[in-house]
C-alpha cells in the first residue's frame, strides 16, 4: 500500500519520541465490531515528497478485549531508532551551525477487519524528534480521530536566559511554511540569529552548553560561574623483563612500564546566579539526550586599520568578506569568539531541585556535571 505524503503545517504534526507515541485505530463505526488491524508504517529522512516505496514496518494486531472498540500501536521506540545521526558542528565564521538529523518523517496506512475488511485509510505525514513531553502534557492518538493532542500543539519554550556578547546565538524552530516539493527533514527546522537585547561578561573559563531541548531541537545555555576540569586516570604498572639483566644499567633503564588504560575527562560548570524563571532551562539540560560543550579560548575576530586580526596575524582586505585559513569571515563575525573546542559530553547530574529566592535565600545557582565521551588520551579504535 503506497502512501501520499502531505505538507506539515501545524504543531499537531510534530511528535516527540522521548515520550510514548500511540496510533489508536478504530473502525468506521467506532464500535466493538473491530477484530484486527494491519498497519503499514513508513519512516524516512530527506525529501518530504519522496517516501519509501514499501513500508518500513508492518504492524499486525488483534483487539485485546471483546468489548474494545480500538486497537493501539505504540511506536515511539521504532521512530527513535531512526533518529540516530543527530549532529551539531559550529565553526567560527559560519552563518549558522551545521546541524543534521534532528528528526524524521513518518506516516501510516492501515486496513481494519471486522467480519470483512474495510477500505484502507491513511494518516497525514508527521515529523518526529528526540524531544519529550512533561507529565502534564497529555496527548491523544495521531490525527485521524477527534481525540487529538488536547493541549493544541507544543508548549513554547519562553523562559528567560543570559547571554554574552562574544557568542553568536541561534534559535532553532519548526518551519511550517515549506511546500511539499521543497520540504526536507533538515529544512523543516530553521536557524535564525538570536540577537540578545542585553549581555553579560563571562569571567574565567568560557563555555557554552549546546543541548537537545524538550522539543528535540538544539538549544544553548551560557554558564557564568566557576568551571572545574579534571581527568581521572586508570592505569596499570607491570615489571619489565630483560633477557640479560646483567647488561642493564639500572640508572638509565626502567624496570617497570606504565600503561594508561583510561583518562576520563570531567567538567563541573556552575551556572552563575540565575533568575527563578531560568531554572527550567537547567532542568532541560539535565534531561537532554545529547549535549556538547564549546570551550572558548577567548580570542575574538577584531578589525585593525584596514585588515583583520586573527591569531595575531593581520590580513589586508578590500571588501566586507574575508578568508582566513580557508575560512570565510564576514563583518558580522567581528567581536565574536574565533577559536574554541567542541566536546561531546553526557550530563551526569542525577537530580534536579527547583530553587526559589524564598527557599534559597536569594541565591539561585546550579553545578552541572558533564563527562566527556572521549578520554583525554585519544584511544578511539
Amino acid at each position: 500500500m503506497a502512501i501520499t505524503p502531505t505538507t506539515i503545517t501545524t504543531e499537531d504534526q510534530i511528535y516527540l519520541t522521548g515520550s510514548p507515541i500511540n496510533i489508536r485505530i478504530t473502525n468506521l463505526a467506532q464500535d466493538s465490531a473491530i477484530q484486527s488491524v494491519q498497519c503499514e508504517l513508513y519512516v524516512w529522512a530527506g525529501d518530504l515528497d519522496t517516501p519509501p516505496a514499501t513500508a518500513s514496518y508492518t504492524l499486525i494486531a488483534n483487539k485485546v478485549s471483546s468489548t474494545d472498540n480500538y486497537i493501539n500501536f505504540q511506536i515511539s521506540e521504532i521512530l527513535a531508532s531512526h533518529i540516530n545521526g543527530t549532529k551539531f558542528a559550529w565553526l567560527s565564521g559560519d552563518n549558522a551551525p551545521s546541524i543534521a538529523g534532528e528528526g524524521v518523517f513518518f506516516q501510516y496506512k492501515y486496513v481494519v477487519t471486522n467480519v470483512t475488511a474495510e477500505a484502507a485509510a491513511e494518516s497525514v505525514t508527521n515529523f518526529a524528534t528526540m524531544g519529550y513531553r512533561f507529565d502534564f502534557e497529555q496527548v491523544g492518538d495521531i490525527a485521524l480521530s477527534s481525540n487529538k493532542q488536547p493541549y493544541l500543539g507544543l508548549l513554547p519554550i519562553n523562559y528567560s536566559r543570559k547571554y554574552t556578547e562574544e557568542i553568536k546565538y541561534f534559535k532553532r524552530e519548526f518551519d511550517f511554511t515549506k511546500s511539499l516539493g521543497t520540504c526536507t527533514s533538515e529544512n523543516i527546522i530553521k536557524s535564525t540569529v538570536n540577537t540578545p537585547s542585553a549581555t553579560q561578561c563571562q569571567l574565567g573559563d568560557k563555555f557554552l552548553v549546546v543541548y537537545i531541548n524538550r522539543l528535540g531541537l538544539w538549544d544553548y545555555f551560557t554558564p557564568y560561574g566557576k568551571a572545574i576540569k579534571s581527568v581521572k586516570l586508570e592505569s596499570s604498572t607491570n615489571p619489565r623483563l630483560y633477557r640479560n639483566p646483567n647488561s642493564i644499567n639500572n640508572n638509565v633503564n626502567h624496570s617497570k612500564n606504565r600503561q594508561i588504560e583510561g583518562s576520563d575527562q570531567q567538567y563541573i560548570l556552575n551556572s552563575g546566579d540565575l533568575h527563578e524563571t531560568m531554572t527550567e532551562q537547567i532542568e532541560e539540560v539535565i534531561y537532554s539526550p545529547l549535549v556538547y560543550l564549546l570551550e572558548f579560548t577567548g580570542e575574538t575576530y577584531t578589525v585593525v586599520s584596514e585588515g583583520l586580526t586573527v591569531d595575531s596575524t593581520t590580513v589586508t582586505v578590500d571588501s566586507t568578506l574575508y578568508t582566513v585559513d580557508n575560512e570565510t569571515v564576514t563583518t558580522a563575525d567581528i567581536g565574536y569568539y574565533s577559536t574554541f573546542k567542541q566536546v561531546p559530553v553526557v550530563c551526569t547530574t542525577e537530580s534536579f531541585v527547583k530553587k526559589t529566592r524564598l527557599n534559597d535565600k536569594g541565591k539561585i545557582n546550579y553545578d552541572l556535571q558533564f563527562d566527556s565521551t572521549m578520554g583525554r588520551i585519544n584511544n578511539l579504535r
